[in-house]
């Protein structure tokens, strides 16, 4: 095997990682890879964490252990955000070496001021001299982009193009960062249950691959989906020789590195998929140039989907009442294609909850939540018509209370649109908890625990508010949970507020490292994380702290002539 070095060879410098040579692991029913990776801190210590991958035994032939590009790209987006160089023991197929190198590092680093340099450390191996893949697959994960793929390449024309594998890796998306927590287990199984059975039902066999990636090295899954994905799919590439890779997809379909590791890698994903192909292993950004609502109607008559779509956030099976779950709902009912997923959501809660989920989606700004609306208006839904009618009332009776202006009349137009409503719920719990009189206090109370339940995200801030005034250890545990779900989520101020607590470690074990993550997501949309962040920066003294600092005040002072409003 021909074999040259592209860099010189050096023992690993502080603030760096090293990963050894992996070796194959045989346990039946499962075969898999483990390797041990060495993280060199900057105070001189080295901590080493094993990292393994397995696949059911029928499939070890696809796995890879004699190289590190798996590895490489896995922890790519962990590296560049911590600023950690890598050098590998293990050699790095030689076009991979090249496109990270000369095109992927150099893209992501000049359009993000927050990201610097780091090394690549390894020798490589000649495409040429690899196995090659023999077969073409895709995620079955069962969430729209997915069941698009599925539907647009399981019967593909042309051969070579076509389906002949589904896969479903763990490696992030099932644990914290999708807020499976507290029944893991459960949830998991449910997700590899009902993956099995939609390969059943469109006939090709599944490769089930489970790891302790995401816990070896923890990542929001939300910002470092595209690499981890890619881990999976690098430890099999002597399996796979095309992969489909589903993606979100916008309707701007624009592409764009700037500011690439605050958000979601979706944005410049096609990109990073052609740089990361080889000769060996093509990737493919699937469905990237239709909407998700665009999906989401093709897919509508397709039997696989219509039993087995899952979007759901926060269990195994569709909640019907997280984020994605609503946006998926509130978009079916806009293209009035809701019951054909009677199989797969609980659609007697949505009909119940019906107008209160349209008026909560009628202030939303995202592209997804806005194509919806459009779709209602152009259908002239005197439903939707009727939820404005609703939202501008509530609006309205609000702006009276603010200005303290027919208080009465104000509050009866609130409790009036309380159950159709989730602002004029939570507002009436603000004014209620306000109030001097106990029993005004307990109602409040009762609004605001039915907010949070509604999950609507002020609700849930306001009671996380309350919970940090309490002293048991009950009511601190349900603040963090609460805090990290919404956090996980996106939301800046709750990325703010576990920025703090990690910060402090009074209430949960102080991690500076992650609290400066948390802080940085946060103060990409939120003011007070703005100014934190710059005083972190200050007070570190390091020319690159420095210079981070500096373009955060340029932002601040920016954010600040725009005067605008901070979300969540």
């Amino acid at each position: 095997m021909h074999i040259h070095t592209p860099v010189l060879y050096n023992s690993p410098e502080p603030h760096s990682m090293l990963i050894n040579s992996g070796g194959i692991i045989k346990h039946r029913p499962v075969s898999g890879v483990s390797c041990d990776i060495d993280v060199y801190r900057k105070d001189g210590s080295v901590e080493t964490g094993n990292v393994w991958f397995e696949v059911d035994a029928k499939y070890k032939e696809g796995l890879c252990d004699d190289l590190c590009d798996a590895y490489v790209i896995g922890l790519l987006h962990y590296c560049l955000k911590n600023h950690y160089d890598i050098t590998s023991d293990a050699p790095m197929s030689e076009e991979l070496y090249y496109n990270l190198t000369e095109v992927l590092l150099p893209l992501l680093i000049k359009n993000d001021f927050r990201l610097s340099e780091i090394k690549i450390d390894c020798k490589t191996i000649a495409d040429d001299k690899l196995r090659r893949g023999k077969y073409i697959g895709s995620s079955a994960s069962c969430g729209v982009d997915s069941m698009f793929t599925l539907h647009s390449r399981a019967n593909h024309p042309s051969r070579s193009l076509r389906l002949t594998h589904l896969c479903l890796n763990n490696v992030g998306s099932f644990i914290g960062s999708y807020g499976l927590g507290d029944d893991y287990l459960s949830n998991v199984s449910q997700i590899y249950r009902r993956s099995k059975d939609l390969a059943n039902m469109v006939g090709l066999p599944i490769v089930e691959s489970d790891s302790n990636f995401s816990k070896a090295f923890p990542q929001n899954h939300l910002f470092s989906h595209l690499y981890s994905s890619m881990f999976a799919v690098f430890m099999m590439r002597y399996h796979w020789r095309k992969y489909y890779y589903p993606s979100a997809g916008h309707i701007s379909n624009v592409m764009t590195f700037e500011n690439n590791s605050v958000f979601d890698p979706s944005r410049y994903e096609p990109m990073a998929l052609a740089i990361l192909s080889t000769s060996r292993l093509k990737l493919y950004s699937d469905g990237f140039t239709h909407s998700r609502n665009e999906k989401l109607y093709e897919i509508s008559d397709y039997a696989p989907a219509r039993r087995y779509l899952h979007s759901c956030l926060t269990q195994g099976t569709n909640c019907g009442r997280c984020g994605k779950c609503q946006r998926n709902l509130f978009a079916m009912d806009a293209m009035g294609i809701l019951d054909n997923f009677k199989e797969a959501y609980d659609l007697d809660y949505y009909y119940a909850n019906r107008k209160r989920f349209i008026v909560h989606n009628i202030s939303k700004t995202d592209e997804f939540t806005m194509d919806s609306k459009r779709i209602f208006i152009e259908r002239r839904s005197k439903l939707y018509f009727a939820c404005i009618k609703i939202s501008k009332e509530v609006d309205a009776a609000i702006s009276s209370l603010n200005n303290k202006k027919d208080v009465e009349g104000a509050l009866a137009i609130l409790e009036k649109h309380k159950d159709s409503s989730d602002m004029a719920l939570h507002t009436l719990a603000k004014y209620y908890m306000s109030s001097k009189d106990e029993a005004e206090k307990k109602k409040g109370l009762e609004y605001l625990i039915k907010g949070k339940d509604n999950e609507y995200p002020d609700s849930i801030m306001m009671y996380i508010n309350y919970l940090s005034k309490k002293t048991d250890k009950a009511s601190k545990k349900e603040m963090v949970k609460l805090c990290t779900d919404q956090a996980t989520k996106g939301g800046p101020r709750s990325q703010f507020l576990l920025a703090k607590m990690l910060s402090k470690g009074n209430i949960i074990e102080k991690d500076y490292d992650a609290a400066m993550y948390w802080l940085r997501l946060s103060a990409s949309r939120f003011r007070p994380a703005m100014t934190l962040l710059y005083e972190e920066l200050c007070k570190s003294g390091s020319d690159l702290d420095l210079a981070e600092a500096e373009k955060i005040k340029s932002r601040m002072e920016a954010y600040d002539k725009r005067k605008s409003p901070d979300p969540e």
